[in-house]
């Protein structure tokens, strides 16, 4: 798993296909102990990226 550049652009339309915000973070938080301490700080700063750009454009 490799961060890109796209990527948090790519998750918002996830986010506009229905997945929830909750949903994310569970996912994230399921897939800790797996990825890795240095992948998990890159996950979340591409859902915290996400998140705002959600609420920017007021889909919160």
């Amino acid at each position: 798993m490799r961060h890109h550049p796209g990527t948090a652009g790519q998750e918002l339309t996830r986010f506009d296909a229905g997945m929830t915000v909750n949903f994310a973070k569970e996912v994230w938080i399921q897939l800790c102990a797996y990825a890795g301490f240095p992948r998990n700080l890159n996950a979340l700063g591409v859902l915290m990226k996400v998140v705002r750009k959600m609420v920017d454009v007021g889909a919160s």
